[in-house]
């Protein structure tokens, strides 16, 4: 659609021509609108409703300084959809979205080129899609509260469930986690079993169960946990009731629609990285050993090195936002290896630091990668962590 917006001299320039039934001479391109409207946007508030007003702000059409028009163009849209909704994505609200972006194009369209249909006729159409519009964003004001969330779930033949076709399963239960990771408090969940939803007991499976968030975060569950029984962790899929929705978290996140948490977790080693929140899509993978074989650890490496437990820490810890080497899912974080390693540029004392606290180095507004204190990963680990770094720099060499 391209840029469709104008200054209010060069849309009155227009205008006049219009007047007299002229072109405006020359064949110059519109200017081009400073993408102010999307940093704001992405600076807000995670919240869905408070994104749903800063959308409706951004689409809705301002007449200021002689019908100076406010637009979006495609690249905008883009951020958009990954910003809208996190907490649920339902297939609705984006045939609504993208029939926005339509209309408004139109007008917008329509604005730049005035020459060709009257004042009268110009504003009678603005006015009838500007109503469209906002009727529009009125339904998606309300929308959070009528649609449900949807999990898309891959475990043989792919499915989709909606919140309350799980808050319906005859197996759901409330459930009380003494110590949840991601609010590192004691919290009350309506969950149904992971083993349970995966069907393990009838079909167990040996590679890893691949759990993807509506933020980008990836994380990869080897099968060895879930098959685990008696004593072991169990895995239970949160689920967000629609009239009660849960605290943000004390980074400021909301952990719905969807949430795995673990009881007796420590039983089995869970990090905390292996609680994922804001889940959208849950499928069976290969294991990431066989996937990527470049993370592995070659057989010189003796097996109480601190090299071989940074690999299983890295993958568990770190892949979730990062690659290594070109492998992995995630594209929230830079790749750790390709073009440098960290290790290349960040004296040991600094690193450590770094991922202790990112913002104890570096810091700036869209910052993301969370800090991990000794609770999360231990100095032991993350000695273990450099070490596994510093082997996989010199094996890209």
């Amino acid at each position: 659609m391209g840029e469709l917006s104008a200054t209010s001299s060069d849309f009155a320039r227009r205008k006049v021509c219009s007047q007299v039934d002229e072109s405006p001479s020359g064949n110059a391109s519109p200017p081009v609108r400073p993408r102010v409207i999307l940093e704001l946007l992405l600076r807000q508030n995670r919240d869905a409703k408070c994104r749903l007003h800063h959308l409706a702000n951004v689409m809705a059409l301002r007449v200021v300084d002689g019908f100076e028009p406010i637009g979006i163009n495609q690249g905008d849209m883009r951020v958009l959809r990954r910003c809208e909704l996190r907490r649920s994505r339902p297939s609705a609200l984006r045939k609504v979205i993208d029939s926005l972006t339509w209309k408004a194009g139109e007008v917008y369209r329509l604005m730049l080129q005035p020459h060709r249909t009257t004042q009268s006729a110009m504003l009678k159409e603005l006015r009838q899609s500007l109503l469209t519009v906002l009727l529009g964003l009125c339904f998606l004001l309300v929308a959070p509260l009528a649609i449900a969330a949807e999990l898309s779930l891959d475990v043989g033949s792919p499915m989709t469930l909606t919140t309350q076709e799980l808050l319906a399963r005859p197996d759901v239960a409330t459930i009380h986690v003494p110590s949840d990771v991601s609010y590192r408090r004691a919290m009350t969940y309506r969950a149904v079993p992971l083993r349970n939803l995966l069907s393990m007991e009838r079909t167990p499976f040996d590679g890893d169960l691949q759990i993807v968030a509506t933020d980008g975060f990836v994380t990869n569950l080897p099968s060895a946990l879930l098959n685990a029984s008696g004593t072991g962790a169990v895995p239970w899929l949160a689920i967000e009731p629609p009239d009660q929705p849960w605290p943000k978290a004390p980074n400021g996140l909301a952990t719905g629609p969807f949430y795995l948490v673990w009881l007796n977790p420590a039983a089995s080693g869970i990090m905390s990285e292996q609680w994922p929140f804001q889940v959208a899509s849950i499928r069976k993978v290969a294991a990431h050993t066989a996937r990527w074989p470049q993370l592995a650890v070659g057989d010189d490496v003796p097996t109480p090195s601190p090299i071989r437990r940074g690999q299983l820490v890295f993958a568990t810890q770190c892949m979730v936002c990062h690659r290594m080497s070109g492998a992995g899912d995630a594209t929230v974080g830079p790749d750790l290896n390709i073009p440098r390693n960290p290790t290349e540029y960040f004296q040991p004392w600094a690193l450590k630091a770094f991922i202790r606290n990112p913002q104890s180095l570096r810091s700036w507004p869209e910052m993301r990668m969370p800090g991990f204190e000794p609770e999360t990963v231990s100095d032991t680990d993350l000695d273990a962590i450099i070490a596994y770094l510093a082997y996989m720099a010199g094996q890209r060499r």
